[in-house]
């Protein structure tokens, strides 16, 4: 999801199945998951809300995550059916979720990649965030217009998309994010 569209771990966290439209093609981005700190005590919230207003976008379902996201749907459901009752129903219209049925942190997002980038010995050392960056820089690389990239990553500035993904048209970074989405098909 950060590679192809460009999602903030938040994004993806907050990813639900009622935003995803198989018939038609799409991913709506528009719920977030998130960490804030209230009266001194970390929580992680659920918003029906995007960072801003312009994070919230509808995007076509590429057939590989279309693909993904229906093996992800049967796993699901044969999780529910092997842990019957103990399966936590109060997540359900979330797309990521872990074996029981509850909500994934944004923080499991960013350790699990972690643990992936090191599994990969071909892979230099990258942040999750880095995902996003590649993803501009792909779209870059094949000639979308700057104000598409904006739109596609959900930037509510076009100087926020200009400033910080201008710089990957050098293309030691375009080698860079091929190799992460050749390390995914791979995977």
């Amino acid at each position: 999801m950060a590679g192809y569209y460009g999602l903030r771990r938040g994004e993806i966290v907050g990813l639900k199945w009622s935003n995803i439209d198989f018939t038609y093609g799409t991913i709506t981005v528009k719920h977030t998951v998130s960490y804030v700190t209230l009266d001194g005590k970390v929580t992680l919230v659920a918003k029906d809300r995007a960072k801003t207003k312009k994070s919230i976008r509808t995007l076509p379902l590429v057939e590989p995550v279309k693909e993904m996201l229906l093996k992800m749907k049967d796993m699901e459901e044969a999780n529910k059916r092997f842990f019957g009752n103990d399966y936590y129903y109060g997540d359900d219209d979330y797309v990521y979720k872990n074996e029981i049925g509850k909500l994934i942190s944004p923080d499991y997002v960013t350790q699990n990649f972690a643990i992936q980038v090191k599994k990969i010995k071909s892979l230099e050392k990258i942040r999750f965030h880095d995902l996003r960056h590649s993803c501009a820089a792909l779209l870059r690389h094949e000639g979308v217009p700057m104000e598409d990239i904006q739109k596609w990553l959900g930037h509510s500035q076009i100087t926020t998309t200009e400033s910080i993904y201008a710089h990957f048209e050098d293309k030691t970074h375009l080698k860079s994010a091929q190799k992460i989405l050749n390390a995914f098909s791979d995977s």
